[in-house]
């Protein structure tokens, strides 16, 4: 699905993904399947919700696939409200509420804090190796608009990391070695008191810090809760591909945690291969079935034989009532 106006993603998948993490779970050829295949991302976050998990002690929160999928859906609307509804990047909203608490994007405490903030959570380009991550940094403190970017993604991090309904995977998310290692705190509290004051957004006559905030505040500890209010308050402006894709993370999780009843043991779960590959497809690019284990496909061709008495079956069927 292409990304609406102003949902302009510096994450891969969405979502906020440090490099230890990419690196130790090994997401690249992961992340690079998904896109060479044309793999719906839900399959991205079903695989790494099974590597986080498979790296919890016994007894930790348990990471669920939806959640992190509905979580995508989030930053992308938060994203949308900052740079669709609020025109930040023409208005250049976040460059001159940083310069209003003192930090220049011309200033070495900035390029401090954001040569930081690239090493710890690069953008998509430098995860997936198609870029340097220093030459990125260079282009993009050159340019007004990967400076806004930037520090978007600065807030929005803050944001997730005060974000109670997240905790299974908190570890995506913390931003506490960015914070002892640069002026990323400082930077926070200067849009913070800047963005207090202004602008005051006409479709709900409030500021941006304050519509940002409102489903945390709303729903404090459900990420559903936190999606289905904005959907609720923003439906007349968010994009309809942008709604669309909303409902469906929303009904993902909720099919994900829906009561399947009692009984003995766990319901089997049915399993879809490509026929005589059970391990994936051998013809496609290396490694790439080992990822997917063949569930990249959800079916498989499985043709009868064509007897000789088939051409010559005369189907019939009635309808009877039954009492």
């Amino acid at each position: 699905m292409t990304a609406p106006s102003g949902t302009d993603s510096y994450f891969s998948h969405d979502i906020q993904i440090p490099s230890l993490h990419w690196r130790f779970l090994g997401l690249g050829p992961l992340s690079s399947g998904i896109k060479e295949r044309g793999i719906p991302q839900i399959q991205f976050f079903r695989q790494l919700a099974l590597k986080l998990n498979n790296n919890r002690s016994p007894g930790s929160a348990f990471v669920h696939a939806g959640e992190l999928n509905l979580y995508a859906s989030l930053q992308k609307t938060l994203r949308y409200l900052i740079d669709g509804v609020a025109h930040a990047p023409a208005s250049s909203l976040l460059i001159n509420a940083a310069k209003t608490g003192g930090y220049d994007p011309a200033g070495e405490g900035f390029r401090t804090t954001a040569r930081r903030f690239v090493e710890l959570f690069p953008p998509a380009p430098v995860l997936q190796g198609s870029a340097n991550a220093d030459r990125w940094l260079a282009d993009s403190l050159n340019s007004p608009l990967r400076t806004h970017q930037l520090l978007r993604e600065m807030l929005l991090l803050r944001l997730a990391a005060a974000n109670p309904a997240i905790e299974s995977f908190r570890e995506l998310v913390d931003d506490r070695a960015l914070a002892a290692s640069s002026h990323y705190t400082s930077i926070i509290h200067a849009l913070d008191h800047s963005l207090k004051e202004g602008p005051i957004l006409a479709e709900k006559g409030c500021t941006l810090l304050e519509a940002l905030m409102a489903a945390i505040t709303a729903s404090p500890d459900s990420l559903a809760g936190q999606v289905a209010y904005l959907r609720e308050q923003w439906q007349g402006v968010l994009p309809p591909e942008l709604l669309h894709e909303v409902e469906i993370s929303l009904d993902i999780l909720q099919e994900e945690q829906r009561e399947r009843g009692g009984g003995p043991g766990p319901a089997p779960v049915l399993e879809f291969r490509r026929a005589g590959h059970p391990s994936g497809d051998s013809s496609a690019p290396s490694g790439a079935g080992a990822l997917f284990h063949g569930f990249d496909y959800p079916a498989y061709e499985q043709f009868s034989q064509d007897a000789d008495w088939m051409s010559n079956v005369v189907l019939m069927a009635k309808m009877v009532y039954v009492w």
